[in-house]
């Protein structure tokens, strides 16, 4: 059985910074479901309302180009992917 007692929760949360720095194998996974749930909620945000004589055709396809990259053990990036006709990111 573990019992854990904070004391002077700062001196933990760096404890905690500092073990994730230095060994981040052990965050990996939790980063990473944290990470999908941050593109999960990025892609389902609702459009703001259309305009009036708005002449733009909502594609999807800025919702949709969400991704998750790992660059190194321990670092997610969340991204997105989507460029217009011309080429031109969103």
């Amino acid at each position: 059985m573990i019992d854990f007692k904070i004391i002077g929760y700062q001196r933990v949360g760096n404890a905690l910074r500092m073990l994730a720095s230095t060994h981040p194998e052990v965050i990996e996974d939790t980063l990473g479901e944290w990470a999908q749930d941050i593109r999960h909620e990025l892609k389902s945000m609702p459009y703001p309302p259309k305009r009036p004589n708005q002449k733009y055709i909502r594609t999807g396809r800025l919702a949709n180009s969400w991704n998750v990259k790992k660059d190194k053990p321990g670092q997610v990036s969340i991204q997105n992917s989507a460029r217009g006709d011309r080429g031109q990111f969103y």
